[in-house]
C-alpha cells in the first residue's frame, strides 16, 4: 500500500515543470529501496557509521601523535611508576614513591 503511493509521488514529481521537485524525487526513486526497508524494519546503519568515524578519529589521532602513543604504550605496558618522589632529608627515605631508599 505504502510502496505504491510512494511510486505515484515520484512519478507525479518527476514529471513536475518544477525542477527542485523533480530533482527531489529522483533521489527518491534511486533510494527507494532503502527508504522502504528503513519503513519495514525501522532499523538503520547508523550506529555502525558512528563507530566507524571513532575509530578513524582514533587512527588520525594515532598517526599525527605517534611518539607521543609510542611513549605511553612504554608506560602503561612497562608498569612504570610515574608518581613523583621526594626524597626526605632526615633518614633517606622517599615519600611518595614505591622504593624506599634511593641509594
Amino acid at each position: 500500500m505504502g510502496f505504491e503511493i510512494l511510486q505515484e509521488m515520484v512519478l507525479w514529481a518527476t514529471h513536475c515543470r518544477l525542477r527542485p521537485i523533480s530533482k527531489v524525487a529522483k533521489t527518491i526513486k534511486r533510494h527507494l529501496d532503502n527508504i522502504l526497508t528503513y519503513l519495514k524494519h525501522r532499523i538503520t546503519n547508523a550506529l555502525s557509521k558512528a563507530l566507524n568515524a571513532q575509530s578513524r578519529r582514533l587512527n588520525e589521532w594515532l598517526v599525527a601523535n605517534r611518539e607521543h602513543y609510542r611513549t605511553a604504550i612504554y608506560f602503561h605496558s612497562g608498569g612504570l611508576d610515574l608518581y613523583p618522589r621526594m626524597k626526605n632529608c632526615e633518614n633517606g627515605t622517599t615519600i611518595g614513591g614505591t622504593h624506599t631508599n634511593l641509594g
